[in-house]
């Protein structure tokens, strides 16, 4: 019955692909994707070249959520020199201010900025010059991932005044960024008197900037901002460390995160644990230790009133999470190595379920495994049970095992199946792997 059904869905999706020369652009477009996603059915070569060659052609009959997935990850399949005329198209049109698919727009703006960018770099730089050197920039620094960190400096001024008049998130991205620090006196003054009064993400960026480019003026005003609670102000504390990271992370910051886990509220609390699981460094292990500590020794002994439900959901929930944020961080820190007896004493001090099950382990040996991932034009990094956000901070993490300390990349799949991006990610790894004297095998077949 399985393998007469199978012949069947085969038979269908063969139907349906030798209709779309009969069908108009949108139809022949919208159909040629849905089987481009249909994994049920093995499709030949000429098959996914039959697919490839109508979805490259309309590509522009496709919505722009369809045409970003297209880009994103189905690259390998429609790439081609002809491609080039309708990137430089979708990476030209400008975003309608409102609407259902404003969200897409910039996703389709930022993927066909992206691939144009790999066939033609001097073209896209030119392009996204253009589309950034204005007071009201339609994409964030986040859509423009693939250009270098090198500063803008011909913008900054402009980005700057925009930011202070308009607290325009998209700005502020930019200007923290791509900027130099010319203007820090000047986010500098308007931040001293909007902290607490200020929407939490440019309060965010303001602080971000200045951690960047002025950490002796920011630390203060990191201050100030965590202890701007209660009537009147805008309640930014209890995801400040999250929101700050998100822009910019640095010593400063780890020293007032590391100042707030003992603070009074927990959720602040956590915002700093994870901060500090996130960015920090060795300077974080012996803190979060003695925290952990004093969460063990507050609800020792009171772990049915620790679990105590109220309307379906645990009553001390902030703590609970608090509690996890503690173990993760200590089992998996950017800025230290766990051994196996310090995941043990975090096992012996655990004191309830919810919160045991949020240690992370790993591999306790080399070769360590590691994870790579570029999705929607992110990378993400995974070696034993530590996570890095970026290649800066993988870098920082594998210095901290020995030299010569041996790796193995982790496989998904067949090495075949592998997107032109994956492969990227890997050789690029692996430099940065050799660079310090470290081995990162190929994964095993």
């Amino acid at each position: 019955m399985l393998e007469e059904g199978k012949r069947a869905s085969d038979a269908a999706w063969q139907a349906v692909l030798e209709s779309l020369p009969r069908k108009n652009n949108k139809a022949q477009a919208a159909t040629a994707q849905i089987l481009t996603i249909d994994r049920g059915t093995e499709r030949t070569p000429q098959q996914k070249a039959q697919l490839a060659s109508v979805l490259a052609s309309r590509l522009l009959d496709l919505p722009p959520s369809g045409q970003a997935q297209q880009l994103f990850y189905n690259w390998d399949a429609i790439n081609s020199p002809s491609i080039l005329p309708m990137l430089r198209t979708l990476a030209s049109k400008p975003i309608a201010a409102s609407g259902n698919d404003v969200y897409s727009q910039r996703d389709l703006k930022s993927a066909a900025l992206y691939r144009w960018y790999q066939l033609d770099s001097e073209g896209a730089r030119q392009q996204v010059l253009e589309g950034i050197g204005v007071a009201n920039p339609s994409l964030d620094a986040s859509a423009l991932w693939f250009l270098s960190n090198k500063s803008l400096p011909q913008f900054e001024s402009l980005w700057a005044q925009e930011f202070l008049a308009t607290s325009s998130p998209t700005t502020g991205s930019l200007l923290v960024r791509f900027g130099t620090g010319a203007a820090a006196s000047a986010i500098e003054s308007s931040a001293r008197e909007k902290i607490g009064k200020w929407a939490c993400d440019p309060q965010a960026i303001a602080l971000a900037y200045l951690v960047k480019f002025a950490p002796d003026t920011a630390l203060p005003l990191l201050e100030q901002a965590l202890a701007a609670r209660g009537p009147g102000k805008t309640g930014c504390s209890r995801s400040f460390f999250d929101q700050v990271g998100h822009y910019a992370y640095g010593p400063v910051v780890t020293t007032v995160s590391i100042a707030a886990l003992d603070d009074e509220d927990p959720d602040v609390a956590r915002s700093a644990v994870n901060y500090l699981a996130t960015y920090g460094d060795s300077s974080a292990e012996k803190p979060l230790w003695n925290r952990y500590q004093k969460w063990n020794e507050r609800w020792s002994g009171q772990e049915s009133n620790l679990e105590e439900m109220q309307a379906g959901v645990p009553a001390h929930w902030s703590e609970i999470s608090l509690g996890q944020s503690l173990v993760q961080a200590l089992s998996s820190s950017q800025g230290f190595l766990s051994s196996f007896p310090a995941i043990m004493r975090i096992r012996q001090l655990c004191l309830v379920k919810q919160v045991c099950n949020a240690i992370t382990t790993g591999r306790t040996e080399p070769p360590y495994r590691v994870t790579l991932m570029r999705i929607h034009g992110h990378d993400d990094f995974a070696i034993a049970q530590y996570h890095a956000h970026s290649a800066e901070l993988l870098e920082a993490k594998i210095q901290q095992f020995p030299p010569g300390t041996a790796f193995q990349l982790t496989s998904n799949g067949p090495s075949f199946s592998k997107t032109s991006d994956q492969k990227a990610l890997e050789q690029e790894t692996t430099a940065i792997f050799e660079r310090h004297k470290m081995k990162l095998e190929p994964a095993a077949p």
